[in-house]
């Protein structure tokens, strides 16, 4: 599971960066790292259903709030909100 979810996210991003996308044939990225393996999901955590993905991107253009907070499973509900995010609901 941890390989797969690398590999989706770094696909992704492989995309956000191609020349296809954004303007002037750059894409709307330049570098990104993503992390998801046992040095951010231990046993213990996954033991718990707890799966983590660590992605750092740095844009080519100005980005004031991009948030990835990804939950999946049989009975996850999705929620959203009006209001404008905090780092603080993200910090747990």
């Amino acid at each position: 599971t941890r390989q797969n979810v690398y590999f989706a996210f770094n696909s992704f991003m492989a995309n956000l960066a191609s020349p296809t996308l954004g303007s002037g044939g750059y894409g709307l990225i330049d570098q990104w790292a993503v992390e998801c393996d046992l040095n951010n999901n231990p046993p213990s955590l996954q033991a718990q259903g707890f799966l983590f993905v660590y992605v750092t991107v740095r844009y080519l253009n100005v980005v004031r709030y991009f948030i990835v907070k990804l939950a999946g499973g049989g009975n996850v509900q999705v929620t959203s909100q009006a209001t404008q995010p905090s780092p603080t609901q993200f910090a747990a």
